[in-house]
């Protein structure tokens, strides 16, 4: 799972909250709509956050940089390995890593040319 989808998830928990604040409010368990009103500005100011365009440029280079990192201790892990099993394992995790570094590189290209600035 990358930074983006964690973040993306956390949005929709927040999108969530605020449909449940707002049935609990219209059930009469809150007497104001206040609960409702502040997850809706945080919601809101969440989203505008996360789909801006800089900060999905710096949500690329950390799923980048993850993936290199693991990449690399991977390596070491794997240099040690003498059974089939354990070859197995970490030829897995090996195109696991390079699945998410070749999307993240993606992204961050998609980013960079443009396709999402204002």
């Amino acid at each position: 799972m990358t930074m983006l989808d964690i973040l993306f998830f956390s949005f929709v928990g927040c999108i969530c909250c605020c449909l449940l604040f707002a049935i609990l409010t219209m059930k009469g368990v809150f007497r104001t709509a206040i609960p409702c009103i502040v997850v809706i500005i945080v919601s809101i100011l969440y989203g505008v956050i996360l789909f801006n365009n800089d900060t999905l440029i710096r949500i690329a280079e950390y799923d980048m940089a993850y993936a290199e990192k693991s990449l690399k201790q991977l390596e070491v892990y794997c240099s040690h390995q003498v059974s089939k099993a354990g070859t197995l394992k970490c030829n897995n995790l090996e195109t696991k890593y390079k699945k998410l570094r070749w999307e993240a590189k993606d992204r961050y290209d998609w980013y960079i040319m443009g396709k999402f600035k204002d």
